[in-house]
């Protein structure tokens, strides 16, 4: 998974979620790092598996299946 996206998608999210009255938490982040760094088509168990790896509280449980 090395396919990167520029800062401001990035940015542009953040402003989306703040729009809606909500903020970019990490879980977001590494939701949204995630999703852009698959290559082709992916399951959502693998998106979620990934979804893991960015995220500093792998320990939530609202990632776990």
């Amino acid at each position: 998974m090395s396919t990167s996206f520029p800062q401001e998608t990035l940015e542009s999210f953040s402003d989306f979620l703040g729009s809606k009255g909500l903020r970019m938490t990490d879980q977001r982040k590494g939701v949204f790092e995630a999703l852009f760094k698959q290559e082709g088509h992916f399951t959502a168990d693998q998106l979620l598996k990934d979804c893991l790896l960015y995220t500093s509280d792998a320990a939530d449980d609202s990632l776990r299946v």
